[in-house]
């Protein structure tokens, strides 16, 4: 004889409390006393019960359509400046990406700056205002996140970081970008690419860009390959190494290498390219790879939605991390010195 299916109705008889109160305590809705989401969660796994997912979807789907919130999100600013995700361009589209979606799927989100705060101080804001789930972008002041009390909330990374935490992660693919900004060099005639970098942008994404240009360089050309890492950018060493090794075109991420390389007495990009890693609108008209930013924020939000409808708050033992590629953008510091009808990667 099948075995009976365990409903929400059954766990409430069985645990005496409503089917709304066992619905939050699987959610681990704070707003239900702790023992007694421990004892209704446990009932849950001693009972074999699973959510069936068809009336989870029709759930979400109609949370979807309220005006007023499921939850509060916040976006945690844990940088120097207070309003550093509305000066920094491809930060304010990051938030911007994940505003969009966060209304979409019926969510605010507060904005936070974490400064002069402590872990436990930060939480117990959090907490008072109702929020579940945390948007950390960029983080910074490792020993910070280290402490902070992560089994209370749900939590996505948006971009890369530096602390050694196993969270959620949506960030942009750096290697797959570097892959196909070659590639668009190659199919338009460039053969000589120097990589100027700044040593930090390189290590905090696992030297993605590093990596995947000598991969590259080794599969496509005999010379020594140009990697010029810097701590800080300094265009007379820069130019030395130009006139130097005669690359056609320079890669980076520096947003006044253009103008450093005409005061040098370059003109771009006439007699040398430059192309941008990371294009916004701090660079405007340049040629280079954009990272799609708001998509990227859009996706951490995506995921953020998941783990709170699942009522998944922690660090979790098997982080899902999402790497977006981005797209190649035509513009004026680059030039096609030969036609090809494809790019291949």
């Amino acid at each position: 004889m099948p075995q009976k299916t365990v409903t929400v109705r059954r766990l409430a008889e069985l645990c005496q409390v409503s089917k709304s109160t066992v619905a939050m305590a699987l959610r681990n809705d704070p707003r239900i006393a702790a023992p007694t989401r421990k004892r209704i969660r446990k009932a849950a796994a001693k009972q074999g019960y699973a959510p069936d997912p068809r009336i989870s979807h029709l759930m979400s789907l109609l949370k979807r359509k309220r005006r007023e919130p499921i939850w509060n999100v916040a976006w945690l600013n844990s940088a120097a400046l207070e309003d550093a995700w509305t000066r920094l361009p491809w930060f304010a589209r990051y938030l911007k990406g994940a505003e969009r979606q966060a209304l979409a799927l019926g969510y605010d989100i507060d904005h936070l700056w974490i400064e002069e705060q402590t872990p436990l101080q930060l939480a117990r804001v959090l907490q008072a205002r109702g929020i579940h789930g945390l948007l950390i972008p960029f983080p910074e002041r490792p020993a910070f996140w280290t402490r902070f009390p992560w089994n209370q909330f749900s939590a996505v990374v948006v971009d890369e970081w530096e602390v050694r935490l196993s969270l959620p992660r949506v960030r942009s693919d750096r290697h797959c970008n570097m892959r196909l900004l070659l590639a668009r060099l190659h199919a338009e005639g460039y053969r000589r690419p120097a990589l100027w970098l700044q040593r930090r942008v390189d290590e905090i994404s696992d030297e993605a860009y590093t990596g995947a240009f000598l991969g590259w360089h080794f599969r496509h050309s005999t010379d020594k390959p140009l990697v010029w890492l810097f701590e800080e950018p300094d265009s007379r060493t820069l130019l030395q190494n130009i006139r130097r090794h005669q690359p056609d075109v320079v890669i980076c991420s520096h947003n006044q290498t253009k103008e450093l390389l005409e005061t040098g007495g370059y003109s771009v990009p006439g007699s040398l390219a430059v192309v941008h890693l990371n294009l916004a609108s701090d660079v405007p008209a340049w040629s280079g790879i954009d990272q799609r930013h708001e998509a990227i924020g859009a996706a951490a939000m995506d995921v953020l939605n998941t783990l709170l409808l699942g009522g998944q708050t922690g660090i979790p033992a098997h982080p899902q991390t999402i790497s977006l590629p981005g797209t190649w953008k035509q513009g004026v510091t680059s030039t096609a010195k030969t036609l090809k009808s494809s790019v291949r990667l």
